[in-house]
């Protein structure tokens, strides 16, 4: 099975709907993002990486969890920012800052 095949395209939706759902999967994926760099700086913070053979936190995000390294490097400097400064993750939750940021 392909992507392709498991997305429900909303073609039937009305111009409206469609417009309120991709805000509201924007909002959704941001959530996403932040719980997954809470993890991640966990993940971090127990050294749970070099527990299962990797090097660092960061090589686990590439070889393990398939993100680039320009994705990895970034989402470990947040994730260890935001275990230092939590308002960090609530700021990028809100849209506030961007992970490059």
């Amino acid at each position: 099975m392909n992507g392709a095949e498991i997305v429900a395209w909303p073609t039937a939706l009305s111009d409206d709907r469609l417009m309120a759902e991709l805000f509201a999967a924007r909002g959704k994926e941001r959530a996403a993002l932040v719980r997954f760099l809470a993890c991640l700086g966990e993940v971090d913070r127990r050294n749970l990486a070099q527990g299962r053979a990797f090097p660092s936190a960061f090589a686990f995000c590439v070889k393990r969890l398939s993100l680039s390294e320009d994705e990895s490097i970034r989402r470990v400097r947040v994730a260890r920012a935001g275990r230092l400064h939590p308002r960090l993750l609530s700021l990028l939750g809100e849209g506030r800052i961007t992970l490059s940021a």
